[in-house]
């Protein structure tokens, strides 16, 4: 760990190494991720806000596509370490997918958008998305 320590906790800017090969860096509060940061993992890299160790506000993933079964980004809200609110999944064939998400899944309506710039709405979405 590199950065600032306060009780032997880092606090302040700074990069911490996780277990896995995870990696942060950005504002830290007693040892976890809290404000704004960067953090990579398993082939995802998510920007944006994090509180007291969870991602938190406005934020963007981006995920290795071939990982995550053809998910190139998604930007939105998060709450509690998942997506929450509007947000837009883009994929790597161009269809953007933008919806209302809870618990970490699409629901309820969202707008279809794809790549031939046919757009499909009123879609109903059930379906659990692994991001």
């Amino acid at each position: 760990m590199r950065g600032r320590f306060t009780c032997g906790l880092p606090s302040g800017q700074g990069v911490i190494e996780l277990a896995g090969g995870a990696r942060y860096e950005g504002g830290l509060w007693q040892g976890r991720p809290h404000g704004v940061g960067l953090l990579s993992a398993c082939g995802v890299l998510h920007e944006g806000g994090f509180v007291n160790g969870q991602r938190w506000g406005a934020g963007v993933e981006r995920f290795d596509e071939e990982a995550s079964g053809g998910a190139r980004s998604l930007k939105g809200a998060w709450a509690h370490d998942l997506p929450a609110a509007a947000a837009v999944l883009q994929t790597g064939d161009g269809c953007r997918l933008t919806a209302k998400w809870r618990g970490g899944a699409p629901e309820g309506r969202a707008l279809l958008e794809m790549p031939s710039g046919k757009n499909v709405s009123r879609v109903r979405v059930r379906v659990r998305v692994r991001v």
